[in-house]
């Protein structure tokens, strides 16, 4: 019930709820919701985790934004998925240097990953 709820943290906080029971098919209309408010990076963060085309377009179309707060926190979101590859590529050029070290970063910790 909590999906439906007007306050869209309860919204999201609900969606993640229920995913975590594995049943993501029903979160998704909360999340897609919420794309269109303030809160559209969280709900865009989890729709990319998962495989959602609708959150990675947020992010992706986020990396490019004039503000550089805006690149960051989309690229940061981006950097763990397979998706965000490309994007941390390109961040490597950005005008923001903090932005090129973040990519940098990211990049090389994908790099020097490892399973145990």
């Amino acid at each position: 019930a909590h999906l439906t709820d007007p306050d869209v943290d309860v919204g999201l906080a609900a969606a993640r709820a229920v995913i975590a029971t594995g049943r993501h098919d029903s979160a998704l209309p909360a999340l897609v919701g919420a794309l269109s408010t303030p809160r559209r990076f969280d709900a865009a963060d989890e729709l990319a985790r998962l495989g959602d085309a609708r959150g990675l377009a947020v992010l992706q179309a986020a990396v490019r934004a004039s503000d550089p707060g805006e690149r960051r926190r989309a690229l940061g979101m981006l950097a763990p998925l397979p998706a965000g590859h490309d994007a941390l590529v390109a961040a490597l050029g950005d005008g923001d240097p903090e932005i090129r070290l973040d990519a940098a970063g990211a990049l090389l910790k994908r790099m020097f990953s490892y399973d145990r």
